[in-house]
């Protein structure tokens, strides 16, 4: 089974008791196929409504792997949260804001809580935040990006704890206006002990 160029598909349904993932691709040209995911091994299927037999197959048990893992991390995160979480989140911030601005700014800062929504920071953590240069503003504060309007944001990730017991976590200073955007983005291992939060290593790098 060979498919090329755009397509569209259904929406995917779960049977529990198969604990098989299906769903149709409809290609823009051509004849559409169903699709079989084995939740537990990861194995998939495609075939032709009108064949008994796989036409195409591969796994993505690396993928479903990943994704459960992930998933319980983020579990682990919203029941028991790091600990001395502003302090870390500190930490980050002052990170940020090394070697930034040298005239002043206004960044808006968004934080995820143990939900992985984005919510403002109160007053007083902001307040302790700010910098010489870089007023700190709650996420909701941030004006509509548009025309000759620029506004900087800083995010901060929720920390996941690992199996050795430090923590990942990432944060990102992006400045967005006039269509295009900039920044970067910081993958951290980091720990924490009776003197506070600790950097161990860069696990990643992205800029725009």
């Amino acid at each position: 089974m060979h498919v090329e160029g755009q397509f569209n598909a259904t929406p995917a349904i779960y049977d529990s008791k198969t604990q098989h993932w299906s769903f149709s691709v409809i290609p823009l040209k051509g004849p559409w196929f169903d699709v079989t995911i084995d939740e537990n091994t990861g194995d998939v299927c495609a075939r032709y409504p009108d064949q008994g037999y796989c036409g195409g197959m591969s796994s993505v048990k690396q993928a479903i792997d990943d994704a459960k893992a992930d998933f319980a991390r983020r579990e682990d995160a919203r029941l028991n949260p790091a600990p001395d979480i502003d302090d870390l989140r500190l930490m980050l911030i002052h990170r940020a804001q090394e070697g930034g601005a040298t005239r002043p700014e206004t960044w808006y800062l968004s934080l995820k809580d143990t939900d992985g929504k984005d919510v403002d920071p109160s007053q007083g953590f902001l307040a302790r935040a700010s910098s010489a240069t870089i007023t700190l503003l709650p996420i909701s504060a941030m004006p509509e990006v548009k025309g000759t309007v620029f506004a900087t944001r800083l995010n901060i990730g929720q920390p996941l704890r690992r199996q050795d017991g430090d923590y990942d976590v990432s944060y990102g200073v992006w400045t967005m206006g006039s269509g295009r955007m900039g920044g970067v983005g910081n993958d951290l291992r980091v720990t924490h002990d009776a003197n506070g939060w600790h950097v161990v290593a860069v696990l990643g790098r992205d800029m725009i």
